[in-house]
């Protein structure tokens, strides 16, 4: 674990010593699967011309959907109805964002791109549920087992990504460049994402923190802004190597 990831682990063990911080987390993480991932798959599935590629997105899609399911399971136990999640809290549209928008799926380099940008997001689910079972380990044990499973499928999904993406792609060095790239953009919008979570966290009450460590983890985040660092995964350090 390196140091974004053990500082993520100290942040998320403070974030989800309230209920209404559990299910704020908990929320997110269910909209992610349903809502940001959901709705990439039908485009996706209109260009997939191979039966057993689309048989692969089919199902990808119906774990997501579970996945969801099981989280607002767990979001219930926590007995706090969260609000919706805002549009700026979501790491999708921010990479959206910064790639112009969504892009439509209308060619097979579409489609390429379409599972490297799933793949890089899923890069992150598979970091961060690691993080977020060993913070709920000790206030929901039932949860952190939640994400332990749901970590396994995401793990699997990574490789439909690469299996999909290579498929479609007009040759190797063209996904290994789009995947960097997407990768990057991913890693910055991620911190600030990360950032936009912090403040409304706090700005609700769901972090229980003294006025000094808020002020020392906005300093964190304010620092990190300043020099433009994203905070890449293990997948896209290991790619930089």
């Amino acid at each position: 674990m390196d140091l974004n990831e053990r500082l993520t682990l100290r942040y998320m063990t403070h974030l989800l010593e309230t209920p209404a911080g559990r299910a704020h987390v908990l929320n997110q993480c269910a909209d992610a699967e349903a809502t940001d991932e959901g709705e990439m798959f039908d485009r996706i599935l209109a260009q997939v011309d191979d039966p057993d590629l689309a048989r692969l997105v089919r199902r990808h899609q119906a774990d997501e959907l579970e996945h969801a399911e099981m989280f607002r399971a767990c979001v219930a136990r926590t007995g706090v109805t969260p609000p919706l999640v805002p549009e700026n809290l979501k790491l999708l549209s921010r990479i959206d964002k910064a790639v112009g928008g969504p892009r439509p799926v209308e060619t097979r380099q579409d489609v390429m791109h379409a599972y490297l940008l799933l793949q890089v997001i899923e890069e992150r689910a598979t970091t961060q549920f690691a993080i977020f079972e060993r913070a709920f380990r000790s206030v929901d044990p039932k949860t952190a087992d939640t994400f332990h499973s749901i970590a396994i499928d995401e793990a699997r999904h990574l490789k439909y990504c690469q299996a999909i993406s290579k498929r479609y792609a007009p040759s190797e060095a063209v996904r290994e460049k789009t995947l960097g790239h997407l990768r990057e953009v991913e890693a910055v919008a991620f911190a600030e994402n990360s950032r936009a979570n912090m403040e409304y966290a706090f700005a609700r009450g769901y972090v229980s923190m003294s006025s000094i460590e808020k002020a020392f983890w906005f300093g964190i985040t304010a620092v990190r802004g300043a020099l433009g660092r994203g905070q890449p995964t293990p997948f896209a350090r290991a790619q930089a190597d």
